[in-house]
């Protein structure tokens, strides 16, 4: 009895060893085969560059990080005669559907003889809009968007650019006199020295001529439609109330236990594949050495 209890003893520390050289086994023969195996496939979903959406642009991305203090300011500056005044508004607004709300967006946009700058769709869940409307309905169509929803964030900024208007409009004067003036001087030229001087001179003064035509330009076009930025998001839904129970979840322990079972098998094919090979070399060894023991004997 004494034997066989040391021997059942032998044989149960067997297979526990067997068990956790198996485990170790699987576990290296695993990493290594998701390392060779995996590794290309991430690098290569990593390298792979986004898709473009067409029509408007489509950003799946999450929404940019916007402030939610709530800052309402009254209207300020609303006409002023004679003045150019560059009229802007920032809005946040939260809809039960995002996606609906930006369709009455741009119809009231439309409607009042604006465009959509630029839409951007986040997953459904928020909406980024910039659009532009005419000056003169510039509040109207202000007060329009805000009832597609319920206003989060208003910000409404108003610059009055008359004086710089007016300034632009003085320099170009000038630099239009002094190219009259260059020109009548290149037809009274009576060296190749002086025509060249003359032309390098008016060259000069024609691309300021254009970069000023050009600031005087950008500044009607953005005083002629004023901008309205506009994110449209969902509510947040609300937080449920923390229980008074602990979570009993098994799901970790359920997850290590097929995941020790999978390297366990791992481990047993491996030891099985090359164990078997090694143990045929080994009983070959010992059969002949047993032969040549018994023919000495």
């Amino acid at each position: 009895m004494k034997v066989r209890g040391k021997i059942i003893a032998i044989i149960a520390a067997a297979v526990i060893a067997a068990l956790a050289l198996s485990y170790g086994i699987g576990v290296i023969v695993t990493s290594f085969l998701a390392a060779s195996y995996y590794g290309p496939i991430a690098e290569e979903r990593l390298a792979k560059p986004l898709e473009k959406a067409g029509g408007f642009a489509v950003a799946r991305s999450a929404p940019p990080a916007i402030t939610t203090t709530a800052t309402t300011t009254v209207e300020e500056l609303v006409r002023s005669p004679g003045r150019m005044l560059i009229k802007t508004a920032d809005l946040e607004v939260e809809a039960e559907d995002p996606e609906a709300a930006a369709n009455k967006v741009i119809a009231l946009v439309e409607g009042y003889g604006g465009y959509v700058a630029r839409l951007s769709v986040s997953g459904g869940r928020s909406v980024t809009m910039i659009v532009k409307v005419p000056e003169e309905c510039f509040y109207e169509a202000l007060n329009a968007i805000k009832r597609v929803g319920r206003v989060v964030r208003e910000e409404i900024n108003v610059k009055d650019v008359t004086e710089q208007h007016v300034d632009l409009e003085a320099r170009l004067r000038n630099l239009r006199a002094e190219e009259e003036w260059l020109l009548a001087a290149v037809d009274k030229a009576k060296t190749v020295q002086d025509l060249i001087m003359l032309e390098k001179e008016l060259w000069r003064v024609r691309g300021e001529i254009e970069r000023i035509e050009a600031q005087l330009k950008n500044l009607e076009r953005m005083a002629t439609y004023s901008t309205i930025s506009l994110w449209i998001k969902a509510p947040e839904k609300p937080r449920p109330p923390p229980s008074p129970y602990p979570e009993i979840d098994f799901t970790p322990v359920v997850a290590a236990a097929v995941a020790a079972l999978i390297y366990i098998a791992y481990g047993l094919v491996f030891l099985i594949l090359v164990g078997t090979p090694l143990a045929a070399l080994a009983y070959l060894g010992y059969w002949a050495y047993r032969r040549a023991f018994k023919r000495k004997s």
